[in-house]
């Protein structure tokens, strides 16, 4: 089984971002991103 990449926050962040995720706010160290769809069913 081949390993799985190390790959940054940041870049893990911006890709979900190209396929429609937002970054609705940020704890600490941990960022909470949406889609428009659930941002709407609040």
């Amino acid at each position: 089984m081949p390993k799985i990449p190390i790959v940054s926050a940041i870049k893990v962040i911006k890709a979900l971002e190209k396929i429609g995720y937002e970054t609705d706010h940020q704890t600490g160290s941990h960022v909470i991103l949406s889609t428009e769809k659930r941002r709407t069913k609040d």
